[in-house]
């Protein structure tokens, strides 16, 4: 992502994963996929399914999101991937920002400290 934000600002960044039948326009989203292996020491996974920037970002900042690339793989051992065999993938990665000032995260991204803990802690810290 190449940041085009004139303050420092806060990321975040969602992937989700569908797949369809070949020749289907209708797609499926899928939760037993892992869309990001390793994402790198500066994000950390929410229980919301976004992965959260740990690190402030500002106009001309480069962030890769994911160290290794995007991978497809099941969550557990216990997921079928011949399910998706001959089937369509889609990944849609979704990013939002907002101004690292005045904790606007927290209501803008419905964050607090007791149910997000080390996630809102980095976040505030900014």
């Amino acid at each position: 992502m190449d940041i085009k934000s004139s303050a420092v600002s806060l990321l975040r960044v969602k992937v989700d994963v569908y797949y369809a039948k070949v020749g289907s326009t209708e797609y499926t989203v899928t939760t037993d996929i892992a869309p990001i292996d390793n994402p790198g020491t500066n994000w950390l996974k929410g229980s919301d399914g976004y992965y959260y920037y740990t690190q402030g970002v500002k106009n001309g900042d480069i962030v890769k999101l994911a160290e290794e690339g995007i991978y497809f793989n099941g969550l557990n051992d216990n997921v079928d991937m011949n399910k998706y065999q001959g089937k369509k993938i889609k990944v849609v990665a979704n990013a939002e920002l907002v101004q690292a000032k005045h904790g606007v995260f927290a209501e803008k991204w419905g964050l607090s400290e007791n149910k997000d803990g080390d996630i809102y802690t980095k976040l505030k810290k900014i």
